[in-house]
């Protein structure tokens, strides 16, 4: 929800580009990793996590134009998302 409300923001540029938000995005991907990770099963969830983590990677792109790190982060979350694409297949 919070990744999704920021990302509304940022389309409408009305995102602050400053280090609460980043790291409240921040806090957001990782407890949305660690629920997906910890509970599989639910595919529909699974694909509207995926797409939660998608909108983070440009809202982490977007933060990176000010905070260099936050491109990594953006880096790791997409490998994340990688791994759960490749979890996902295997379970079909």
């Amino acid at each position: 929800m919070v990744v999704r409300l920021a990302s509304g923001l940022c389309l409408q540029r009305r995102f602050a580009v400053d280090r609460l938000n980043l790291l409240t995005v921040y806090n957001a991907v990782m407890a949305l990793v660690y629920s997906v990770a910890v509970q599989p099963g639910d595919s529909v969830e699974c694909l509207r996590a995926v797409e939660d983590l998608e909108l983070a990677t440009e809202l982490f792109a977007v933060l990176g134009r000010k905070f260099p790190a936050s491109r990594i982060v953006g880096d790791m979350v997409a490998r994340v998302i990688e791994r759960f694409r490749v979890m996902g297949r295997r379970a079909d």
